[in-house]
């Protein structure tokens, strides 16, 4: 089981808040969630790296109308390639 750390800063890069949690794409929106409520956040764009945000965690993600960056994986490197994007 992979284990997850989210740190939430402020504009100036301080700590406001960590939650630890499991790499479960609906508990990674869960914990969002609380965080937007407990702090009364309106933006807020997850990072996660590409084992994190695959078809689930985007599915997850997007139902729940929040933003995310995340890593191309190999083969989508390749395709834009091919593609000359």
């Amino acid at each position: 089981m992979q284990i997850v750390l989210g740190l939430l800063t402020d504009a100036q890069r301080e700590p406001l808040a960590v939650r630890v949690y499991t790499a479960d794409p609906a508990t990674v929106v869960d914990q969002i969630k609380i965080l937007q409520e407990q702090f009364q956040v309106r933006e807020f764009v997850f990072v996660g790296d590409r084992g994190m945000v695959k078809s689930k965690g985007v599915k997850a993600l997007q139902e729940a109308n929040l933003r995310y960056i995340t890593a191309l994986t190999d083969p989508q490197i390749r395709r834009l390639l091919n593609q000359k994007v």
